[in-house]
């Protein structure tokens, strides 16, 4: 199992945390909100690499692993990587959907009338998982085109990468 994380048994491993996503030499970390350091050294101690949570869940034999990785919007290293956005293979059964793209950012707002709290793909995604009968790969193009279709409106460039490695057809609301 990969350092840094605690999973249990279970067959779900629900997690809304928010935090930093960042791609240092091809490699995507997640890092809590909290973070207080200055150097990209010290990552590795304070984050979880998220190939190893993909791999720990592939350990686990779980039939089906959704890594949802909406990364807050601002990169705490400058000048000393970028944001999240590195390819990820994951494992079978396993899929990850990203906000945005590879170099693109996740739009928080559409503009100065807009009040909704999420961020742009948070929004589409809480809405679409309502919709029953749909399977998971179905959802996420649904929230790609609504969120690209959002940040067009707004002068914006924001498309939602989804990697996917399922073998069975799954319902997020069957």
């Amino acid at each position: 199992s990969a350092p840094g994380l605690h999973l249990t048994k279970s067959d779900n491993y629900p997690d809304t945390g928010g935090g930093h996503g960042l791609e240092i030499l091809g490699a995507n970390y997640l890092l809590p909100t909290d973070i207080k350091f200055d150097e990209v050294d010290e990552i590795k101690e304070h984050s979880v690499l998220l190939q190893n949570f993909l791999e720990s869940m592939n350990e686990r034999k779980s039939k089906l692993t959704l890594a949802i990785i909406d990364t807050s919007r601002d990169n705490p290293f400058k000048n000393q990587g970028r944001l999240v956005g590195a390819p990820t293979s994951p494992f079978a059964g396993q899929i990850v959907a990203f906000s945005s793209s590879i170099g693109q950012s996740p739009l928080d707002y559409l503009g100065p009338h807009d009040i909704n709290p999420n961020g742009l793909f948070a929004r589409v995604f809480v809405q679409e998982i309502k919709i029953p009968g749909q399977i998971i790969e179905v959802t996420l193009n649904n929230v790609r085109g609504k969120v690209k279709n959002l940040a067009d409106s707004a002068n914006y460039l924001q498309v939602p990468n989804v990697n996917t490695s399922l073998i069975n057809s799954y319902y997020l609301n069957k």
